[in-house]
């Protein structure tokens, strides 16, 4: 959510180029095929780094939930959740007229909001008709899809952090 002149997307980026981090959809996938470099087996360091990671995952998805609810909380008349379901919330879905005016300004209050499920389809740079998607089958997926932002659930947030959420998305809806 906050970031410092995107220092961590650079290293990302840079990761990625120095093929020390791997992109998170390969070219392959996103035709509808496997990779071909993907070793189905972790290395010894990426199993032990998966090992620690799953112990924390109840603590997270908890985590997350109670940041969702908080949202749900303020944004009650704009969204729940289906009934009979417990959503882990890695990512929760706002409807905005313009999400790319909403991110760019996010931006100047040192808010990174997302912009996962900007497609029918996601990733949005997959090839359609290779996973069978027709363009125009799912008009409504196509139109909500182009108003999504995310906004960040990520398990260390702060109490003071996600009030600056809510108060910024609260803003920003009524002055949309």
């Amino acid at each position: 959510m906050y970031f410092t002149l995107e220092i961590g997307k650079a290293i990302l980026v840079l990761a990625q180029k120095l093929n020390i981090l791997s992109m998170a959809v390969t070219k392959e996938e996103r035709q509808s095929k496997r990779p071909e470099h993907i070793n189905w087996r972790y290395s010894p360091a990426l199993a032990q780094l998966l090992e620690l990671q799953l112990t924390k995952i109840n603590k997270f998805t908890k985590k997350r939930r109670g940041i969702a609810q908080k949202y749900i909380n303020r944004f009650a008349s704009t969204y729940s959740p289906a009934a009979d379901t417990n959503p882990a919330y890695l990512r929760f879905p706002v409807q905005v007229k313009d999400p790319k005016q909403m991110r760019e300004k996010a931006k100047q209050y040192d808010m990174l909001l997302g912009d996962w499920y900007n497609s029918a389809l996601v990733p949005s740079t997959c090839n359609l008709q290779a996973f069978g998607y027709t363009k125009g089958s799912c008009p409504i997926a196509e139109e909500t899809s182009k108003h999504i932002v995310n906004l960040p659930t990520y398990p260390t947030m702060t109490d003071e952090q996600i009030q600056r959420v809510i108060d910024f998305t609260t803003t920003y809806l009524n002055n949309q």
